[in-house]
């Protein structure tokens, strides 16, 4: 009796080996229908945001190894256009293939004094076989997902890079002559030929009008300058701080730009055309570089020049910016006449 109940033990043990040692293999596949669709990703069990795989069209099935039996399976699968807008998700479930083992409970034996126990003969004791040792088979399974039609991918274009600047500048500039400059290195000229005066001025910058890349574009700049020369009046031992005895211009400039935009560093160039119109002056100061207009009892002098502008600007958040920047000017209708000055630049983009 002891002999077959320890074989009884075995064979209970090896039950129990066969259904914790099995385990499941699914093979999900999938099929978009829509030509057009060039990516899939899928997720099992979870649809957690960082756990999806991503494939290419091409790849329509996933099998799944070693599973756990006793537990429902899910697959979730979604279909692109182009890998950023995806459809609604779709999920076809594996069910568990076994149901939740019980637990098996081997008592040992219970002999009672009153009862008597017979030892059977060893002739007539039947051999008992060994248990065949059983090997854990793996169920397969394919589901089938149905897959809805994806998100069509939203047409954004190139997003508009176009920025408006007010920008306020201040520095120097300064009128040169080539004719005082061959005099003076001559020695036959006693006149200044660099005479640096205060320039304040506003611009109205439109940059990016037109994008040529992710950093590049092209835009229009006008600028207005009001320059103040109170060393001529001091020269001539008048009052250093009386306004009304500087001599003075204004000035008006249209530019074309181009800008060149790297992390919070801005360059620009500019090329254009002004007129400068003189105050406080006659035009027996302003020589042969300027024209005469009367205007009622008053002869206003003007020209007009051509520009070219390179600065930068460094930007403080999307608001600010700070930079410095120098300019040169031709003037018309004397060439031999050139301005050069250099601002500090204070910008406001909005």
């Amino acid at each position: 009796m002891k002999k077959i109940l320890s074989i009884l033990a075995v064979m209970l043990l090896s039950t129990l080996t066969l259904f914790a040692s099995q385990s499941m293999n699914v093979s999900w596949q999938w099929d978009g229908g829509d030509d057009g669709i060039a990516f899939y990703r899928y997720q099992l069990d979870a649809t957690a945001e960082d756990g999806w795989t991503v494939v290419d069209k091409s790849v329509t099935s996933f099998e799944a190894t070693s599973l756990d039996p006793y537990v429902d399976h899910t697959l979730y699968v979604e279909s692109s256009y182009d890998g950023v807008n995806w459809s609604d998700t779709a999920s076809a479930m594996a069910e568990a293939l076994l149901t939740a083992e019980e637990e098996v409970v081997v008592s040992e034996p219970v002999v009672e004094e009153s009862v008597e126990v017979v030892t059977i003969p060893e002739e007539e004791v039947v051999p008992v076989e060994e248990p065949v040792e059983v090997v854990a088979v793996e169920e397969e399974e394919e589901v089938v997902v149905d897959l809805p039609t994806p998100v069509a991918p939203v047409e954004i274009g190139n997003p508009s890079r176009f920025a408006f600047s007010l920008l306020i500048r201040g520095g120097i500039t300064s009128p040169v002559n080539m004719d005082r400059i061959g005099g003076v290195a001559n020695s036959s000229v006693e006149n200044e030929f660099v005479d640096p005066v205060i320039d304040l001025g506003i611009s109205l910058d439109f940059a990016n009008i037109i994008t040529a890349d992710e950093a590049l574009g092209f835009g229009l700049r006008f600028d207005f300058d009001y320059v103040i020369d109170p060393t001529a009046q001091y020269g001539e031992g008048k009052e250093f701080f009386n306004p009304d005895l500087y001599y003075s211009n204004v000035t008006g400039t249209i530019l074309l730009t181009m800008d060149a935009r790297a992390g919070v560093a801005n360059l620009q160039f500019g090329l254009g055309a002004g007129t400068t119109a003189f105050l406080n002056q006659t035009s027996g100061s302003t020589n042969t570089a300027y024209w005469d207009t009367p205007i009622n009892d008053y002869n206003l002098s003007w020209n007009v020049f051509a520009e070219a502008l390179v600065g930068v600007r460094f930007y403080m958040g999307d608001l600010f910016s700070l930079g410095i920047e120098g300019y040169y000017r031709m003037m018309i209708p004397n060439y031999e006449n050139m301005d050069w000055g250099a601002d500090i630049v204070l910008g406001f983009t909005f």
